[in-house]
């Protein structure tokens, strides 16, 4: 009885990691299978960019931009796109990211800002911890999301968005903890198409008022000089 209980004990210590590793996949498999990285690598990341959508200038300016505000105020942002995200889906893998980069952090007040990409599905997320919640509502995100992020996207142009949104937040951030730091106002994507609408509205107005001018000119001073040598044919004939 007792070489029974023993092998149960032992048949138990073998299943424990098992477990372990069962219930801690849903947090890492989602991120490993796309981003081989060490907690260390994953602790000091400001951008991973999977999807390779960004280019080399984008990402050196929110990594420098990333450690100004980290150094200034232990605020840090993770900027992450992937190509697909298989059978996850965003609010899963995001939550799962931004476990895992918490976790990586060992950052109790949990202040980081986590935007995510999957260029495949054409859906982005954004993931904020507690301690920027009372900047970022919801609200603020889905305005930031509006105003300067989803025209950007629909147009495919994902370099331009996510640097005009990551401006956007940062630029909240900034504004809101009073930090001495400089940065970059974002662009009102909407604005934008209203300029460029106004913009081409006029340049289509200039172009009928030539039209228009030609055909007046051609209309009354063309045909009138050639009414006028017709007259001064006839008058020579007569003569």
């Amino acid at each position: 009885m007792k070489r029974n209980f023993n092998y149960l004990i032992l048949f138990v210590l073998l299943l424990l990691p098992v477990g372990v590793f069962a219930f801690s996949n849903p947090v890492v498999d989602p991120i490993i299978s796309y981003f081989p990285l060490n907690t260390d690598n994953l602790k000091n990341a400001d951008v991973l960019d999977g999807a390779k959508i960004l280019s080399t200038k984008t990402e050196e300016y929110i990594i420098k931009k990333s450690d100004e505000l980290e150094k200034e105020a232990g605020i840090k942002i993770l900027v992450v796109t992937v190509s697909g995200l298989d059978d996850s889906n965003i609010e899963d893998f995001t939550n799962s990211f931004f476990n895992l980069w918490q976790i990586s952090n060992n950052d109790e007040n949990n202040n980081l800002l986590l935007m995510v990409l999957s260029l495949k599905e054409g859906k982005f997320n954004i993931k904020v911890g507690t301690g920027l919640t009372d900047v970022l509502t919801s609200s603020k995100i889905d305005e930031v999301k509006n105003k300067y992020i989803s025209t950007y996207f629909k147009d495919d142009e994902w370099d331009n968005g996510i640097k005009n949104g990551y401006n956007a937040f940062y630029a909240e951030i900034v504004e809101s903890r009073d930090l001495d730091i400089k940065y970059i106002k974002p662009v009102d994507a909407n604005d934008n198409n209203s300029i460029e609408t106004i913009i081409l509205t006029i340049i289509f107005s200039l172009l009928i008022i030539v039209v228009a001018a030609i055909c007046i000119y051609i209309e009354y001073f063309v045909k009138d000089k050639k009414k006028n040598k017709r007259k001064n044919i006839n008058k020579t004939k007569k003569k």
